[in-house]
């Protein structure tokens, strides 16, 4: 789902997969990096959610 999001460039959309879906998924490991990119998003798109305090929360346990 994540893949025809992007591929029809529905960027919020695609956002949203990822934010709901990491931390639901122990095996998936998130960076820094990758958080801080993730956050420029939902700045860019004006999104108010959760997901960046959420996934800065599960970087935290798999420290």
């Amino acid at each position: 789902m994540f893949d025809e999001f992007i591929e029809h460039n529905e960027l919020g959309l695609a956002l949203h997969i990822i934010c709901d879906s990491v931390p639901e998924r122990e095996e998936v490991r998130i960076d820094d990096r990758e958080i801080e990119a993730i956050e420029t998003l939902h700045e860019q798109m004006q999104i108010r959610d959760e997901c960046v305090v959420a996934l800065r929360q599960l970087r935290k346990k798999t420290q």
